[in-house]
């Protein structure tokens, strides 16, 4: 597994050089993004993961199109899954913040993106779905003292 510690940011394939997915150019019809990942620290946390139109070097949530998982401890407890299109559409998931090992999937289609936690569907935005290009970002950041990690089992992503 990868660690990727306090302030620190993955992005596809490095930033010079992200694999945009762009489905609908080449006949796919959906793009399906699955993360096995831990939080080291479930307090005094913000994390995004998923799929992003822009590379972003600090947490300001993208004004760009997007669809991902968030974590904010100064906001919630939980996980939420937002996307953004023209504007802004999130969902509490209502699953625990806590450092075990979750399987956090995003399938993206033309008509909507639905987030899964562990196999369980979460959320499904239909009015605020994406455009292509998006491609994989990874964030973490701490609010508070103390170091804030992720650990990656492994990240998944194909087109279909």
């Amino acid at each position: 597994s990868v660690n990727i510690g306090e302030d620190w940011y993955l992005h596809g394939e490095g930033v010079a050089k992200n694999f945009y997915f762009t489905p609908w150019e080449h006949g796919y019809s959906k793009v399906t993004l699955e993360m096995r990942l831990a939080l080291l620290d479930a307090a005094g946390v913000q994390a995004l993961m998923g799929l992003l139109q822009t590379v972003i070097t600090d947490y300001a949530e993208p004004a760009a199109n997007c669809a991902h998982f968030l974590v904010d401890t100064a906001v919630s407890a939980t996980f939420r899954a937002r996307t953004y299109q023209a504007a802004e559409e999130e969902t509490d998931t209502l699953v625990a913040l806590d450092t075990d090992f979750h399987v956090f999937k995003i399938i993206w289609s033309r008509t909507n993106v639905l987030f899964y936690i562990d196999d369980v569907l979460v959320a499904t935005h239909a009015t605020q779905v994406p455009v292509p290009s998006l491609f994989i970002e990874l964030v973490v950041r701490s609010l508070a003292g103390g170091v804030r990690a992720i650990d990656i089992d492994y990240i998944y992503a194909e087109m279909s």
